[in-house]
């Protein structure tokens, strides 16, 4: 992410940044500086046992939700980019589908980090 922000002029919008409080901090790495920030975070789906991708995938889907009672974030401005269990079928593949539907159930778009053109409309957007 931080190539292709960079490739677009737009990593200098993109910082490492903490949301939150002293009573929950959260550091994400790609963070618009703004009153409603625009986050983009990279998320692992590449563990060898489906309990440890939904573990993964449901923990950062908890993280977010946090954020968003907090009112520091928002569903609309958060982009999680991923790359799926190269396997198209079998308990990987249904453990990453079962946990995307959930994030994205909060709002959360999610992208494949092959979606480029996507990701970098989004961040596009963030900073117009």
């Amino acid at each position: 992410i931080a190539k292709l922000l960079t490739s677009h002029q737009l990593a200098a919008r993109f910082k490492d940044r903490t949301l939150g409080s002293e009573l929950y901090e959260v550091r994400l790495p790609f963070v618009t500086e703004k009153s409603n920030p625009t986050i983009i975070k990279p998320i692992h789906f590449c563990h060898p046992q489906s309990k440890q991708l939904l573990n993964h995938g449901l923990q950062w889907k908890a993280t977010m939700q946090q954020l968003f009672r907090m009112k520091v974030a928002t569903p609309e401005q958060t982009l999680f980019t991923y790359k799926a269990p190269e396997s198209n079928a079998g308990i990987l593949r249904d453990a990453f589908e079962e946990t995307r539907t959930q994030i994205e159930e909060l709002g959360i778009q999610m992208l494949d980090i092959e979606e480029q053109e996507r990701i970098t409309a989004f961040a596009r957007e963030a900073v117009a």
